[in-house]
């Protein structure tokens, strides 16, 4: 009997053939990615309450990323006696977050979608909050930890972490980190999120022409602590494919067109003041290192810049296919003779 019902709760669509649901402007899907610690009782107890507390109807979307099977059982009990629709999915191996939060948007039947962090990271009540600021005037709202809990040693490293990504990308955000975020469905569908790049979520959202904004909600604890040099090394370089996605993307050689031409010209310039100082000089450029560094500069120039090259072909060819900008509405007048 167990059995059949662990059948029944785990029920997962076939996400990668279905269409995207209907969406529900007045529904919310609440994504949850679901650990196995022992206090995910509690956690969704405060999630419930806030949850019932909205001025809208609300779904749960449980994700469980890995976990033991039956993890997502207790929750699923919970929230059908707090009368609140629940969709489990369940992922037979640890995927990126990338990959759960992906899945759990396909899933999700609300207009308005807020992934909520695995363990009170930050207080359930400034979920209330950010979801009348994605109603009223925001397509995506960020969460603000404040004021922040954790060691100052982390808090220095997120700080420093969000100056950068705010002085690369030119978006005025403050805590990329934070779990808990509210979005409009459009955002997820027309962003494609891979890898680690849910992080940014914000920027790319930004970045298309969505309303983005920040509420501050209050932090409670911080699992995640001594968070190593690695992971915001890996950030960086995601980082790094934002930028040149964000300025790049369409205009391939002028980013690989002016490396190379800049290669190029060093090389060509090396060459030339090797060539005035044998003809003027007598000097011999046969056992000069320098001749060999600006031969491989020019050699490496003309590589670069023929891949910039490559790239806008790509992009010529595929044009037609290509849509990197949002249409937020057409309006037509009509006139009556």
């Amino acid at each position: 009997m167990l059995r059949q019902h662990h059948e029944e709760s785990f029920a997962v669509p076939d996400l990668a053939s279905a269409q995207s649901p209907q969406a529900s402007e007045d529904l919310v899907s609440l994504v949850w990615v679901m650990s196995a610690d022992k206090d995910n009782e509690s956690t969704l107890s405060a999630y419930i309450a806030t949850a019932l507390r909205l001025a809208c109807n609300v779904e749960f979307i449980l994700v469980n990323n890995g976990s033991p099977e039956g993890t997502l059982l207790p929750a699923v009990e919970s929230l059908k006696h707090a009368s609140i629709p629940v969709t489990t999915v369940q992922l037979h191996t640890k995927s990126p977050d990338s990959v759960a939060l992906s899945t759990a948007c396909r899933a999700a039947n609300g207009q308005r979608i807020a992934t909520l962090p695995p363990y009170l990271q930050v207080a359930s009540d400034g979920l209330v909050e950010m979801i009348a600021r994605s109603e009223s005037e925001l397509d995506f709202v960020a969460s603000v930890r404040v004021p922040r809990v954790d060691g100052k040693t982390e808090q220095a490293k997120s700080m420093w972490f969000n100056r950068v990504v705010r002085w690369a990308s030119g978006i005025d955000l403050r805590d990329l980190n934070s779990g808990l975020k509210v979005f409009r469905r459009e955002v997820i569908d027309g962003i494609p999120v891979y890898g680690d790049l849910h992080i940014y979520l914000p920027v790319l959202a930004a970045k298309q022409g969505f309303r983005v904004g920040e509420v501050e909600v209050k932090h409670l604890e911080e699992r995640d602590g001594n968070v190593g040099i690695g992971l915001y090394g890996r950030r960086a370089l995601d980082l790094l494919t934002i930028f040149f996605l964000m300025r790049f993307t369409q205009r391939p050689f002028r980013f690989f067109g002016s490396i190379g031409t800049s290669m190029i010209a060093i090389g060509f310039v090396m060459n030339l003041v090797m060539l005035l100082q044998r003809w003027v000089l007598d000097k011999s450029m046969a056992d000069r290192p320098m001749l060999v560094l600006a031969a491989l500069l020019m050699a490496l120039g003309v590589q670069v810049f023929s891949l910039g090259l490559l790239g806008e072909l790509i992009i010529f060819a595929q044009a037609g296919g290509l849509k990197h900008y949002r249409v937020q509405e057409i309006l037509t007048d009509q006139f009556e003779e």
